[in-house]
């Protein structure tokens, strides 16, 4: 890859994001997200309906019960196809985390899968515990959408490994919302999409705490909010004249993101 591409890779991940925090956490194109006006109820540990799939366990949230028939994994492929929209949790069956350094409650022994939302679903999926190294860990098509949510005191992480693909792939035509387990919506399901850096309007969550307008958005965390750390390609760390096409990282905290070169 040329200098010229590289820089062109960067620059589409820098793009989502932007498009990530421009509205709070919504990378939207074309695809709305349905609304749903049941509240997230995080979950800490796998349900007695959980059940394991390649690298990950799953189960059912939000009163939704979900099975392996709602998925697709391809062993040959390394993908987990998710064909529900019902609510669910997913972790990585080893639990083992990093115990010391910047890295401490990360996932040690990341998986190799990705995970693919196809064209026309409209995925909600709570990451209690994830950690993918792989070719694309998440992978929306145009024309499907994904809520993320992430589990209350979780460190999750996505990194590719290929040069050509992002963490998180979001491409025009598809949606994304990353929020903590205090859903950013009202009662009624209605997205809430902060105004100059507050809450836009009196209204009642999902979870039905009271907001007014212009609370601080902080009113719409998680007392214990979880994080994602989201790389493109670990190769594009390069030493010397390559260092600026170095990778960016996104660490999206509650409804609080940052974004660094390395």
């Amino acid at each position: 890859m040329t200098p010229s591409e590289e820089g062109d890779h960067a620059r589409a991940t820098a793009d989502l994001v932007a498009r990530t925090v421009g509205e709070a956490f919504r990378c939207a194109q074309t695809t709305p997200v349905s609304a749903s006006p049941r509240t997230a109820q995080p979950t800490a540990a796998p349900s007695a309906g959980s059940f394991a799939l390649g690298d990950f366990t799953i189960w059912g949230i939000d009163g939704d019960a979900v099975t392996a028939a709602d998925f697709t994994y391809n062993s040959s492929a390394k993908t987990l196809t998710v064909n529900t929209d019902a609510h669910f949790a997913i972790q990585n069956t080893d639990q083992t985390k990093v115990t010391s350094g910047a890295d401490a409650g990360r996932i040690a022994n990341p998986s190799s899968a990705s995970i693919v939302v196809p064209a026309g679903r409209n995925a909600f999926m709570a990451m209690e515990g994830l950690g993918i190294e792989g070719d694309q860990p998440v992978d929306i098509k145009a024309g499907g959408s994904l809520t993320i949510i992430l589990g209350d005191g979780t460190r999750n992480e996505l990194c590719s490994t290929n040069i050509n693909h992002a963490a998180l792939h979001c491409p025009t035509g598809a949606s994304l919302i990353i929020d903590d387990a205090m859903l950013n919506r009202t009662a009624d399901g209605r997205h809430i999409v902060p105004e100059n850096g507050k809450v836009p309007y009196d209204c009642t969550l999902s979870n039905g705490k009271a907001v007014s307008r212009n609370d601080p958005l902080s009113t719409l965390e998680s007392n214990l909010p979880g994080e994602l750390y989201a790389w493109a390609p670990r190769l594009l760390r390069r030493a010397s004249d390559r260092t600026t096409w170095a990778h960016l990282e996104i660490s999206l905290i509650a409804t609080r993101t940052s974004l660094r070169a390395i």
